[in-house]
This record gives structure tokens, sequence and C-alpha cells, in this order.
């Protein structure tokens, strides 16, 4: 008797450590019917970049770098529909804000 062995039980935890390895330490959340976009990173690595991501339907490039003299965070959005987007970047401790940008553009308002 000859019996079939497939990767289902494999696939399927590929899956879910992907899902976790997304959200979870990359803190890519995309929310495609509500029209918004997250990037909440908790990286043990100082950067990452992802271009072209495909999350669902929607396609982003997202970005974070964090150095010595700052941190960044970027989502630029590749879909013909807007999208609100949100970056949340969690400062060591002791660490002040001293400048934030939003569309480029400096602001007073660091959310």
């Amino acid at each position: 008797m000859k019996q079939e062995v497939g990767v289902g039980k494999c696939g399927w935890a590929a899956g879910v450590y992907l899902c976790l390895f997304i959200n979870n330490l990359l803190g890519l959340r995309v929310d495609v019917p509500a029209g918004k976009a997250w990037l909440r990173p908790f990286c043990p690595r100082p950067e990452f970049t992802w271009t072209d991501c495909r999350l669902g339907t929607a396609r982003f490039d997202f970005f974070y770098q964090r150095r010595d003299t700052g941190m960044f965070g970027r989502i630029v959005n590749r879909n013909e529909t807007s999208f609100e987007a949100g970056v949340e970047l969690l400062l060591p401790v002791g660490v002040q804000i001293a400048a934030c940008k939003r569309d480029g553009v400096p602001t007073q308002n660091a959310m």
C-alpha cells in the first residue's frame, strides 16, 4: 500500500509563522476594507525595507531604520485608492523626541 505524504501541516505552520513575523516583529498591519495601514516595528535588527509588499489586495513599501542619530519609519502607498497610515516607533528608555515630520514636513505634533 502506497501512502501519499502531503505538506499540509508544514504549510500551515509556515503560514502561521509568517503571519506572526509580519505582524509582531515587523509590525505591519493592513486593513484593506477600512483603508488603513500601520507600521509599529518591534524589530531586533536596526533596519528593514520591504518594497512592493503585498498584504491582501493592497501594495505598499515599508521602511524602518534605527540609528544613533534617530529612528525613521515610512509607508509608501502603491494603491490607486488612498489609505490612512500610522507609524509608531518605540523609543528607548530616556530618549526624547527631538523632531517629527509628517509627509516630509516638520511638525510640532508627534502624533
